[in-house]
């Protein structure tokens, strides 16, 4: 385990998958994070390369089958402490990644406190000729209560089918204020929004927080357990999973991002006191 901290927040990671498991606001002693209860989530955190949703697709001619929301999450990553406030995760192919995901390349996540912020920053470097095909998203649950509601000015979004499929986009009529109900994700699941001009993402999390994002990825995926579970994910994403009429081939499918060299994403999550 890693921690990093200021006066503000006190933020543990750990090395496997490079995920949080912990977010403490020093100024309440109040844990923010989810913690991961195996009857409606096993997980709080989950780093997703190099695919969003179900692992079935195909690379240069073989199909080839990896763990929903790709392989990152069951690596573990060496870790290195820069400083009080920043930690950073490297991870670099192997012979078994090769077998499914046949690219050589280095990902590096920096995780950064400033103040009541938190910083990622991705680095994907490509280090063998040509260029590599890939996803990338974060997918991080944090505690709410009944009050909680999503606070966003998107204007569309893509509806998913009885398969959980994404479909075309549709004018998103909902509310700017959405409660973040249990039927809500009941009627839709998973709410795959289109962030065409970085749309205003704040979570009201009923609780006494507002969490404010700065994703400047083209989907953002709204998610929590239907059936339980006091926890709501915000994810940003740079991909797009599985979708209705998707081609085989990963290359060939929507929001594939490319690496010739390297690709860097950020985004960032501050906490604020709600007044």
């Amino acid at each position: 385990m890693y921690t990093i901290e200021n006066e503000i927040l006190k933020v543990t990671f750990d090395e496997v998958g490079a995920v949080l498991t912990s977010i403490i606001d020093k100024r309440r002693d109040k844990e923010i994070l989810y913690q991961k209860d195996p009857k409606f989530w096993a997980f709080q955190d989950v780093v997703m390369f190099p695919i969003l949703g179900p692992g079935k697709t195909r690379f240069m001619g073989k199909d080839v089958e990896m763990r929903q929301h790709g392989f990152l999450r069951e690596q573990t990553l060496v870790a290195e402490q820069v400083s009080e406030t920043c930690v950073r995760f490297v991870f670099n192919s192997t012979p078994e990644t090769l077998k499914i995901y046949p690219y050589d390349f280095i990902f590096t996540l920096t995780y950064m406190l400033d103040k009541d912020s938190l910083k990622y920053d991705y680095e994907i470097k490509h280090v063998s000729m040509g260029r590599m095909p890939f996803m990338l998203g974060s997918h991080t649950g944090f505690i709410i209560n009944s009050k909680a509601f999503l606070e966003t000015d998107v204007h569309s979004f893509h509806p998913l089918d009885k398969d959980g499929l994404l479909l075309n986009s549709m004018l998103w009529k909902e509310d700017s204020n959405l409660k973040l109900t249990k039927d809500l994700f009941k009627r839709y699941h998973t709410i795959v929004l289109n962030n065409h001009h970085n749309a205003r993402f704040i979570l009201h999390t009923g609780d006494g927080y507002l969490i404010i994002y700065n994703i400047n990825a083209p989907l953002v995926g709204v998610w929590s357990n239907s059936e339980g579970g006091d926890f709501v994910c915000v994810e940003p994403w740079w991909g797009e999973p599985a979708y209705k009429d998707m081609p085989q081939d990963f290359a060939e499918r929507n929001l594939v991002q490319w690496c010739k060299k390297t690709e860097k994403y950020t985004y960032s999550i501050s906490f604020k006191k709600e007044k």
